[in-house]
């Protein structure tokens, strides 16, 4: 495989030369979003999803609780869909299980 192959799979399997018709299928291919600060997440997904409505973040993040903001990976801010972030909370700190639940349970 050459570099310019390389470099089309490479953008095709992050969602970026082929983009995605829902956020969640973006969480569901990449399992994470990676970012310095918060705000750069939205960024992020409407990079890989154009269509997305401009408040689905806020929707996913504080209503429906979809998504998780956590530092569960070298200490840099992660979103990740809820149900990966309690498989990714039980394989990399076990010990934050029981807070975890606890927030997935609250209304």
């Amino acid at each position: 495989m050459n570099s310019r192959q390389l470099l089309a799979q490479t953008l095709a399997r992050q969602a970026i030369s082929t983009p995605l018709t829902r956020p969640k299928l973006v969480f569901d291919r990449l399992v994470g979003i990676q970012a310095q600060y918060l705000a750069s997440v939205p960024q992020s997904i409407f990079a890989r999803c154009p269509t997305v409505s401009p408040d689905w973040f806020e929707r996913a993040m504080n209503r429906g609780r979809s998504i998780v903001k956590a530092w569960n990976l070298r200490s840099t801010v992660h979103v990740t869909s809820a149900k990966d972030h309690t498989l990714l909370v039980r394989a990399i700190c076990p010990s934050q299980l029981d807070a975890h639940m606890r927030f997935r349970s609250r209304n």
